[in-house]
C-alpha cells in the first residue's frame, strides 16, 4: 500500500483509444455538473442508472457520460433505443476499444467530464431526483469545498437476500445503545453537514464507496484520479487524498441507492482486504496525521469493521487469518467503546 503521494493514473490510459458512439443534445450553458457513467456487462440496470441521472429535479441539466468498457458491439444501440426522455440533458456514449479495468474506467469518466462539477454513478447504482439538487446548494454555502458526499441507500435486487449474522430480536440494551450512539453522531453536524477530516477517516471509511460523491473535476484531476493499485479500496485513499488537500464533507441525508443484485459477490479474501488495507492506512497516518498513540485503538477499529462487512455481506470472514496478517488479535467489538474513543479524541 502506497501514501497518499499523488501518482497521474490518468496516465495509464492515455494510448488507450475510445471513440464516442453517439450524442443526444447540446451541453447547456448554465449546466454545472457532469454524472459519469461508468460501465461493464450491464444493459437493463445501466437504462435505469441513466434515467436516475437525467430525472435530477431543481437544477439545470447535468451533463451525462457513459464509458462502455465492453469494447465495441451492440449494447450502445440497445440502450439508446431503451432511453424514452433525457430532459434536456446533453447524453454522451463512449465505448472504449478495450477493457481498461475498473478505476482506469472511472479516470477516463472523469477526464471525459467538461463541468466543474462531477459525480461517478455505477451502472447497477442509482440517484434520488433531488441529489444534485441538495449537494450542489450545499456547495454554494462551501465554496473551499472539494467535495461532498452522501449517505446511502440499498437498492436490492436479489430474490433472496444473504442471512444477517445478528438477529432481529437483539437485546434492549444492545438497540438502546445503538439509538444513543446513532444520537451522539449527529451532535457535530452543522446546518445538515460534517466536514470530515483526514483525523475523523482514521477511524474507518467514513464515506463509504464512491457512490454519492460529487466532487472538482480539476482536483481530481490534478491528484491523479483513482488508483488501481490502492485496490480494493481505492475509493477510501482517494477520499484521503481530496481531504488531505482541502475540505470534504459528508451531507447527512440520502441520495442515492447501492445496487445489489443476484449476481452481486465478493471474494471472503477482498473483504478481509479491505480490513487489513485500512489497518495499514492507519500505520502510515499515525504520527504525521494522526499522534502515534492512537494506534492503540487500531484492534478495536479492525473488529468493528469485520463486523460491519460481516452483517453487509453476509459473509463471515477468517479471523485467525485476519490476525496473523494484522499481527493481533481481534477483541470483541464494541460500536459504543468506538463512539467513546471518539468523543475522548474530538473526531466524533
Amino acid at each position: 500500500m502506497k501514501s497518499l503521494q499523488t501518482r497521474d493514473s490518468f496516465r495509464d490510459i492515455a494510448d488507450q483509444p475510445y471513440e464516442l458512439v453517439w450524442q443526444i443534445g447540446e451541453a447547456g450553458g448554465l449546466t454545472r455538473a457532469t454524472i459519469a457513467i461508468p460501465t461493464y456487462k450491464r444493459i437493463d440496470t445501466l437504462v435505469e442508472a441513466i434515467n436516475s441521472a437525467v430525472a435530477q429535479q431543481s437544477v439545470p441539466p447535468p451533463d451525462i457520460v457513459i464509458v462502455d468498457n465492453d469494447g465495441p458491439g451492440e449494447k450502445p444501440e440497445i440502450v439508446r433505443a431503451a432511453l424514452a426522455d433525457t430532459r434536456g440533458c446533453r447524453v454522451r456514449y463512449f465505448v472504449n476499444s478495450t477493457n481498461i479495468g475498473m478505476f482506469g474506467n472511472w479516470n477516463r469518466s472523469i477526464l471525459l467530464s467538461e463541468t466543474p462539477w462531477v459525480t461517478i454513478l455505477n451502472d447497477d447504482d442509482l440517484l434520488r431526483h433531488n441529489f444534485l439538487q441538495q449537494c450542489l446548494a450545499a456547495l454554494d454555502r462551501l465554496p473551499a469545498a472539494n467535495g461532498i458526499v452522501c449517505r446511502k441507500g440499498v437498492r436490492d435486487r436479489r430474490a433472496v437476500a444473504p442471512e444477517t449474522k445478528v438477529s432481529s430480536a437483539s437485546p434492549v440494551w444492545l438497540r438502546l445503545a445503538k439509538v444513543i450512539a446513532k444520537s451522539v453522531h449527529k451532535v457535530p453536524y452543522r446546518n445538515g453537514v460534517l466536514r470530515v477530516t483526514v483525523k475523523r477517516q482514521f477511524f474507518g471509511n467514513f464515506f463509504g464507496n464512491g457512490l454519492g460523491f460529487l466532487f472538482r473535476r480539476d482536483t481530481a484531476v490534478r491528484l491523479g484520479g483513482y488508483d488501481p493499485d490502492d485496490f480494493p479500496s481505492a475509493d477510501y485513499v482517494f477520499y484521503l487524498r481530496m481531504t488531505d488537500d482541502g475540505a470534504l464533507y459528508l451531507i447527512d441525508k440520502v441520495l442515492a441507492d447501492v445496487g445489489i443484485g443476484d449476481n452481486e459477490s465478493i471474494a471472503p479474501g477482498i473483504l478481509q482486504r479491505f480490513v487489513t488495507q485500512l489497518h495499514e492506512m492507519r500505520e502510515q497516518m499515525a504520527g504525521s496525521t494522526v499522534p502515534h498513540s492512537w494506534m492503540k485503538m487500531a484492534p478495536l477499529l479492525a473488529a468493528n469493521q469485520v463486523l460491519t462487512t460481516e452483517l453487509m455481506w453476509g459473509e463471515k470472514l477468517d479471523q485467525d487469518a485476519l490476525a496473523e496478517e494484522l499481527g493481533f488479535p481481534l477483541p470483541p467489538p464494541s460500536t459504543i467503546r468506538e463512539t467513546l474513543l471518539r468523543l475522548r479524541h474530538g473526531v466524533l
